[in-house]
């Protein structure tokens, strides 16, 4: 659950969906804002050239634009607006609800190569090191072929890589997981200082 959450706030997909939801809201108040008539006021002067005065004449205004004279464009804005912040919405639930289900491939993923890494550590490497100290107990007393004996190594051998290939499958899975949830869910190796 805390992986969900962190993932919910840190995948670089989601934020930038809730930031285009934002937006979004942002634009439907301001389409709201456009209905408001805006008071405007003006003030000119204006001098002649034969006067001594600062300003000949004086003139001072005040408007109001009117907006509900022009129904059709303001309500157009509007519900242009409250349909960009509808598909918004409904992109950020589409992207958390994929991320939600990469979350869970992948957390199924680590478990699947987790479990045959212990497999393979556990039981299956155990079992090819007896074969293998078994068939060479018999070489040695010379009860056994010494092709058994090199068979034995070569499969303790391959048994050894795939053991290590189900450890390394593990560990990309984690970190593919790290790129999903757009956090770092172990901590770093501390870095040593170089010796002089």
């Amino acid at each position: 659950m805390q992986l969900r959450n962190r993932m919910l706030v840190q995948r670089p997909e989601i934020r930038t969906a809730q930031a285009q939801v934002e937006a979004a809201r942002e634009k439907v108040q301001l389409a709201r804002r456009e209905w408001i008539p805006d008071p405007a006021i003006s003030v000119q002067g204006q001098r002649y050239n034969d006067t001594q005065h600062l300003t000949s004449e004086l003139n001072t205004g005040i408007s109001f634009s009117i907006p509900w004279g022009n129904y059709g464009k303001y309500s157009a804005g509007s519900k242009e607006a409250q349909s960009n912040l509808a598909a918004a919405q409904a992109e950020l639930d589409r992207v958390q609800k994929e991320s939600l289900g990469l979350l869970r491939d992948q957390l199924q993923k680590i478990e699947t190569t987790h479990h045959h890494a212990e497999l393979f550590q556990e039981e299956i490497l155990s079992q090819a090191e007896k074969a293998f100290a078994a068939s060479r107990s018999a070489y040695e007393s010379g009860t056994g072929e010494f092709s058994d004996w090199l068979t034995a190594q070569r499969v303790l051998r391959d048994t050894q890589a795939t053991a290590l290939n189900h450890l390394t499958d593990h560990e990309i899975a984690i970190a593919e997981l790290e790129g999903i949830a757009g956090a770092e869910i172990r901590p770093s190796p501390p870095k040593t200082k170089k010796s002089k």
